[in-house]
């Protein structure tokens, strides 16, 4: 059934995200985003606007992106999976970011390949790379995008390390960092491990870090 629902998403992806990749769509989100500007005491929480996200991602991101000056429009993107049900997706598709989408799966990168290659034809520098992030090879990855410093935007979904991940990239100073964390771990902080064994498909409750570690972390970007 998942190797169907690819295949689809691969060939048909354009129609099946029609409504998310029409202008309009853009639209929306900036109207959205604009109602928050000049105003105090905004959370979070309530610029939550989907595109292409499920929880808010997007909302999020362009308000946080308005109240910060000269964002580069780069992104990593590290756990991209089909690289359109991502956090990086709308930036790429209608705000012209440019970037590179990682994930270890090459059929879910397969997916993105065919659904950003008009805008690869047109000139974007958008790029795949198929590999399991580690401690060790993350940095290198990221330079070997030519990617170094100028970043506007990390996005780490890899449902377990993300916390060692974020932990050992040196080669990029992003504006901004969207990563993963366990809110089940509640207001503790926690960290599992790094390992094989840090990963929902191997222990579903056990894995990642809460939020409160991945805050507190005593790093220069923190």
């Amino acid at each position: 059934m998942q190797s169907v629902k690819q295949f689809i998403k691969k060939y048909f992806g354009h129609w099946i995200y029609r409504r998310q990749v029409a202008a309009v769509r853009k639209n929306e989100l900036e109207n959205w985003v604009n109602q928050f500007q000049g105003k105090t005491g905004i959370k979070l929480a309530d610029t939550s606007f989907n595109v292409f996200t499920y929880h808010g991602e997007d909302g999020i991101l362009a308000y946080l992106i308005s109240q910060l000056k000269d964002v580069p429009k780069t992104f990593v993107d590290i756990g991209s999976g089909d690289c359109i049900k991502s956090n990086c997706a709308n930036l790429a598709v209608h705000f012209g970011w440019q970037g590179i989408f990682i994930d270890k799966d090459p059929k879910q990168l397969s997916v993105g390949k065919c659904f950003y290659k008009d805008k690869i034809k047109q000139g974007a520098s958008i790029r795949f790379t198929e590999a399991e992030v580690t401690t060790g090879n993350v940095n290198q990855l990221i330079t070997d995008a030519v990617y170094k410093n100028n970043v506007g935007l990390l996005s780490i979904d890899i449902d377990g390390n993300d916390y060692w991940i974020w932990k050992a990239i040196e080669s990029i100073q992003p504006e901004v960092v969207l990563i993963e964390a366990k809110v089940e771990f509640g207001y503790k902080s926690l960290v599992v491990p790094y390992g094989q064994q840090n990963h929902h498909s191997a222990d579903r409750e056990y894995n990642g870090a809460s939020v409160a570690a991945i805050k507190t972390w005593d790093g220069k970007r923190i």
